[in-house]
């Protein structure tokens, strides 16, 4: 498994660059800029078009922080490090019917962010930028490395041509990962509407 800095060189390699960086805290232009932007590079690729990335999904019971709008009965605290969330958990139900789903929205609270909704001590599962990078899967490495390269590519290179064939690599190497994280898991059959359901009754 890559460590946060073999992710920078991946990059930085990616660029044509012929620099290392040897740690996170050096001062080098090259670490300097990666360490810029590989928080937004994650983010973009965790939250990459409701990709099913299976090694991020957590779930965790929200603190609820009172409050709540009108037309709303609860609000809880938005996990800290929540990049997209996915559902309010229905206690006992991995797949719920469409037309089923717990409603919610996310709102601002003070100078935070909660999520609204009217289930009594709701659970949420969501995409999580928590895990190392060491233990993010080979193929999402590569989609991050060339996500990054295609970030930093034009403050170090001046060269908008590259960063758009690098933005092209991420985009084919974010399918290869998002195919290789399907294949982890072994889904539910896809769940009915209410409308199949009574008709089968």
């Amino acid at each position: 498994m890559a460590s946060k800095i073999e992710i920078y060189n991946m990059a930085l390699f990616h660029v044509g660059s012929t620099s290392k960086v040897a740690s996170v805290d050096e001062q080098s232009m090259e670490a300097i800029v990666c360490s810029t932007f590989y928080p937004t590079a994650l983010d973009a690729l965790l939250a990459y078009k409701s990709a099913d990335w299976g090694f991020a999904t957590k779930s965790v019971a929200l603190a609820d922080i009172g409050s709540p709008p009108t037309n709303w009965l609860y609000r809880y605290m938005y996990p800290n490090d929540c990049v997209r969330a996915i559902q309010i958990v229905i206690p006992g139900t991995r797949n719920p019917m469409q037309g089923q789903e717990i409603p919610y929205d996310l709102q601002q609270a003070d100078v935070s962010l909660s999520i609204v909704t009217d289930m009594p001590q709701a659970e949420l599962l969501y995409i999580s930028r928590g895990l190392p990078a060491e233990r993010l899967p080979s193929p999402f490495v590569m989609a991050l490395s060339y996500q990054l390269a295609a970030l930093i590519c034009t403050p170090l290179k001046k060269d908008m041509a590259t960063a758009q064939a690098l933005f092209q690599m991420a985009e084919q190497f974010t399918q290869v990962a998002m195919a290789a994280s399907l294949n982890q898991q072994q889904p539910d059959n896809p769940p009915i509407s209410i409308y199949e359901a009574e008709a089968h009754a």
